[in-house]
């Protein structure tokens, strides 16, 4: 707000005067509202209209008056043209022409907003500045979250939506935009849903408000959308890397360790430590930055999970990396996190590299750590292992990390028998998250059902009955229809 020339002590004062400004503008646009509806009949809604708009009149007078004055306190000219345009006109700081109005309440608006800025702005960008601002200060939200939902505010919003008043913006018009965004960018099911929460997030800050009485969002169904939306590749090969290869990835990051790689020539090649350790556990990359080593007890054989690497910008605007204390699924409140077991690779991985720390005079309190004791940026890890696997030549779109998480639970986990609520537990997620982004079928899934279906052809060719045992192979909640013939027989005598 521009309070030009204006004292400390007036402030409250000229607060005071725009709430209730803005008290009068709500009654208008809610006597309107009642009109539209049936609720008032023309006269009483006429009347009541024009008493707030005399009353909202006579506080920007007032405003003005306190505002709109020159350097010596005295109050700047308005006045009226002597001609025959017969316009209300006057000079505002900062503007090098006059300016005009048709009326003497015109104009008075005019000055109004000139001084008070977005305080007045009821478009749609205002409206999310100010939700987003709300919900940073009061929500407890992450730097990470606020960030994401600027960048799909980017992305989704157009200047011409983001200047249109919400008022305007009817359950028609959000629907056609909503439908025309889609079909231009192609975004992701999920992506689409974020687009739904910060429209959302706008809405009801101006319904708090009271700025509108309906939000719009409610009646958006985002599944007439998904048809527009880009189909996700749910493929096994699109989504985890195959057991040879991980081994693959393995024996190049045993190689660069052993013969060194570009400037690694003393063997610790800290990034190679880390793939080696995700592949074993599927701990994400902010969890791995994250690892000390007081999280390692090898007595008990247990890796306690509890802490990731986040970023942020700091008042700078740069990125700055900090330590959270709790996990991605605690959203912020530590509930202790969870632990993992130290198998037999998992323990020749860390004592080998906390050896190697030892003999090369690094010392830290995390695991994964440069040599000057400072630890691995997630950005930097993640970086390093894209130009890894590219030049592997290995095609897998989850080229980052996450591909080792869905690898472990598809290749490791789901074979070792391990259900679905103890797969959750070890990777940090709900059960839900794991059966329908992690669970995968096998690259050999194919030739699998192949080989276990001819090989019950091949009996059924040689006269063979077929014994339930071959046919759980194919299909384990079979058996459990197969009913002999001497129970349904003596079933049948109970009946009769």
């Amino acid at each position: 707000m521009n309070y030009t020339y204006i004292s400390e002590d007036k402030i409250n004062s000229l607060k005071t005067l725009m709430n209730l400004i803005s008290d009068y503008e709500r009654n208008i646009f809610h006597v309107k509202k009642a009109q539209a509806d049936g609720i008032m009949n023309v006269l009483d809604a006429t009347n009541e209209i024009q008493m707030y708009k005399s009353k909202e009149m006579r506080a920007k007078e007032q405003f003005v008056k306190a505002v709109h004055v020159n350097k010596n306190g005295s109050p700047k000219k308005i006045d009226r043209e002597d001609n025959d345009r017969n316009m209300w006109f006057t000079k505002l700081p900062g503007k090098s022409n006059r300016t005009f109005a048709t009326s003497y309440e015109s104009l008075i608006d005019k000055i109004y907003d000139f001084y008070t800025g977005s305080a007045n702005d009821l478009s749609f960008g205002n409206m999310f500045s100010k939700a987003l601002d709300e919900k940073e200060r009061t929500m407890n939200n992450s730097p990470r979250t606020i960030e994401r939902i600027r960048q799909d505010y980017k992305y989704f919003i157009t200047k011409d939506f983001a200047s249109k008043s919400i008022r305007e913006i009817t359950v028609p018009v959000l629907q056609e935009y909503v439908q025309r965004r889609t079909k231009e960018l192609n975004p992701g099911q999920k992506r689409l849903k974020q687009f739904k929460g910060l429209l959302n997030l706008t809405f009801k800050y101006a319904l708090y408000y009271e700025k509108i009485d309906k939000n719009p969002v409610n009646a958006l169904e985002l599944r007439r959308y998904y048809p527009d939306c880009k189909v996700q590749d749910r493929s096994s090969k699109a989504n985890v890397f195959s057991p040879e290869e991980i081994e693959i990835i393995k024996a190049e990051v045993r190689r660069r360790i052993e013969h060194g790689h570009g400037n690694v020539i003393d063997g610790y090649y800290i990034n190679g430590y880390i793939t080696l350790i995700a592949i074993n556990t599927g701990m994400r990359v902010a969890e791995l930055c994250a690892l000390k080593w007081t999280d390692i007890d090898l007595t008990e054989g247990i890796i306690h999970i509890h802490a990731q690497q986040l970023v942020r910008k700091n008042e700078n605007g740069e990125k700055e990396f900090y330590y959270e204390d709790s996990t991605k699924e605690e959203k912020r409140v530590s509930n202790g996190g969870r632990e993992f077991p130290i198998l037999p690779e998992i323990e020749a991985i860390l004592t080998e590299l906390k050896a190697l720390q030892k003999s090369l005079g690094i010392e830290s309190e995390f695991v994964f750590c440069n040599k000057d004791g400072s630890w691995v940026k997630t950005n930097k890890y993640t970086a390093y292992l894209q130009r890894m696997l590219k030049s592997l030549d290995l095609e897998c779109p989850a080229t980052r990390n996450h591909a080792f998480r869905k690898t472990f639970n598809t290749n490791v986990l789901i074979p070792a028998g391990i259900d679905a609520p103890d797969r959750a537990a070890l990777l940090g997620h709900t059960v839900e998250t794991n059966e329908r982004h992690y669970t995968f079928a096998s690259r050999h899934y194919l030739q699998n059902a192949r080989d276990k279906i001819n090989a019950l052809n091949q009996e059924n060719r040689n006269g063979n009955d077929v014994e339930p045992a071959k046919i759980a192979e194919v299909n384990p909640g079979l058996t459990q229809k197969i009913i002999p013939f001497e129970k349904i027989k003596k079933a049948e005598t109970l009946v009769k």
